[in-house]
């Protein structure tokens, strides 16, 4: 190889050191609110405020900087109308009006779930481990598909 094609190559090969990776874009920050109670504090009457002027929650959260809702859904809460699959298409529609991204939170239980309690749903009780693992799988999905199919598909879910 003479010594000007030995030089350039080097020279091809050092920029390609220093010129390092390309830089990745920077990864989405989130701000959030859970948002779950929003309807049934509305059937009770509560008025929220800014200002003194009266507001919409979603859009009150919206306008302080969140940029998704996060919203809960639990199995078969027959103890509540709220957080079942009617109330929370009305959360997602409610969070899309107001510009908000929606976090959907499966809590794969009828009730409150945390890390310190997770009840399986009623009717997952007597399953198998399983059987327990299709149930929730179909749930998830059967969940999913009727959000999507409604146009309400979350964009995120945990």
């Amino acid at each position: 190889m003479s010594m000007t094609r030995s030089f350039g190559v080097s020279l091809l090969a050092c920029a390609a050191l220093l010129s390092g990776p390309a830089r990745a874009e920077r990864p989405p920050s989130y701000l959030g609110v859970d948002i779950s109670y929003a309807n049934e504090m509305d059937d009770c009457g509560a008025v929220y405020r800014s200002g003194g002027k009266v507001v919409e929650q979603y859009a009150f959260f919206k306008s302080a900087g969140a940029n998704v809702a996060r919203i809960r859904i639990w199995n078969d809460p027959t103890w509540t109308p709220y957080s079942n699959l009617r109330d929370v298409k009305k959360s997602i529609a409610r969070a899309r009006a107001a510009g908000l991204q929606v976090l959907l939170d499966f809590h794969y239980s009828d009730d409150w779930a945390d890390g310190d309690k997770q009840l399986a749903p009623k009717a997952w009780e007597t399953l198998s481990t399983p059987d327990q693992a299709k149930a929730l799988y179909a749930f998830t999905h059967d969940t999913l598909t009727t959000l999507d199919r409604e146009g309400l598909m979350p964009d995120l879910v945990q």
